[in-house]
C-alpha cells in the first residue's frame, strides 16, 4: 500500500530543505522545504485525492478520471483534456523535481517517496490504524473541507467529491468522538484541544461539550463547567431547536455536586 511518508522528521537523510508537503485539506497546498509553490495544476490536487479515496496502492484509470472530470464533454474531448492535465502535472512535476503523481498513457498512481508527505495519506493510515493519538492527529489534520479551496469541476467529480466529504466528515467525527471519552487514554488538554476542533466541525456536538465540561471540572473551574453548559443549551436551542439531551444534563448536574473543593 502507498505510503508517502513515514516519520520523515525522524530520517536523518531526509533534508528539510527538499521535503515535500501536499495539503489537500481546506487550502490546497505544495510546498518544499516550507516554501509554497505557485501555480500547481488544479487536476494535481484532484487526481491525488481521487487517487487516494479510490484505491491508494492501485493504479487509477485516466479513462474513468475523465469522465468525472469533464462529465459534461463528449469522450474525445474529455480525452484530450486528460491528457493536457496529465502533461501539466508532469512539467510542474518535473520543474520542482516532484516524484508524487505517474501515469502512462491508462491510468494514474501515486509513487511511493520518503522525500514526499500528504495530509490525506497520514489521515488515512491513522483511519486504518488507529491508535491512542489517532485522535488528535486526526484533528491537526482535518484542516478544513477535502479540496476545500478548489472551484467546481465537472458535475460527475462533484458528485464523488460531496460523498468523499461526507465520508471523511463522519469517520472524522465518529474517531474523534471515541478519543474525547473519559477512559480513552489522552491527558485533559488532549481531549480538550479534540474537542474544540470537534466544535469546530459540528458546533453542535453535545459529546464535545461534555468532553469540555470534565476538563473543567479536573481544573477546578466550576464556571467554567456552567458555561459550558449554558454554551451548549444557548446553541442547540438557536439551531436545532432542542435542549440538551439527559446525558449532558447528568454530567452537568453530577459535576455541580461534586464541586467541593479538593483537600490537599
Amino acid at each position: 500500500m502507498f505510503r508517502a511518508d513515514h516519520h520523515v522528521s525522524g530520517d536523518s537523510h531526509v533534508s528539510r530543505d527538499n521535503h515535500v508537503s501536499v495539503s489537500l485539506f481546506g487550502e490546497c497546498r505544495v510546498s518544499i522545504g516550507g516554501k509554497y509553490l505557485s501555480s500547481v495544476p488544479l487536476g494535481f490536487f484532484r487526481i491525488a485525492a481521487y487517487i487516494l479515496l479510490e484505491g491508494r496502492d492501485q493504479p487509477q484509470l485516466r479513462r474513468r478520471i475523465a469522465r468525472l472530470l469533464w462529465s459534461e464533454r463528449n469522450s474525445a474531448q474529455a480525452s484530450a483534456d486528460i491528457r493536457q492535465t496529465a502533461a501539466r502535472i508532469r512539467r510542474f512535476q518535473d520543474e520542482h523535481g516532484l516524484h508524487f503523481i505517474a501515469a502512462d498513457a491508462t491510468s494514474f498512481w501515486l509513487v511511493e517517496d520518503g522525500h514526499v508527505s500528504c495530509d490525506l495519506v497520514d489521515f488515512l493510515d491513522q483511519l486504518d490504524n488507529p491508535t491512542a493519538m489517532a485522535g488528535p492527529r486526526l484533528c491537526e489534520l482535518y484542516d478544513g473541507e477535502l479540496l476545500g479551496s478548489l472551484g467546481s469541476a465537472g458535475a460527475g467529480f462533484e458528485e464523488w467529491l460531496s460523498f468523499q466529504r461526507s465520508s471523511v466528515h463522519d469517520e472524522f467525527i465518529d474517531t474523534v468522538s471515541k478519543a474525547i471519552l473519559p477512559d480513552s487514554g489522552l491527558t485533559r488538554h488532549q481531549r480538550d484541544f479534540c474537542a474544540r476542533r470537534l466544535l469546530r466541525v459540528d458546533p453542535c456536538d453535545e459529546g464535545a461539550y461534555r468532553a469540555l465540561m470534565r476538563g473543567a471540572a479536573e481544573g477546578g473551574q466550576m464556571s467554567g463547567v456552567r458555561h459550558l453548559f449554558d454554551e451548549c443549551t444557548h446553541r442547540l436551542m438557536d439551531e436545532l431547536g432542542v435542549g440538551p439531551d439527559r446525558q449532558t444534563v447528568q454530567l452537568f448536574e453530577s459535576l455541580s455536586r461534586d464541586r467541593a473543593p479538593a483537600h490537599h
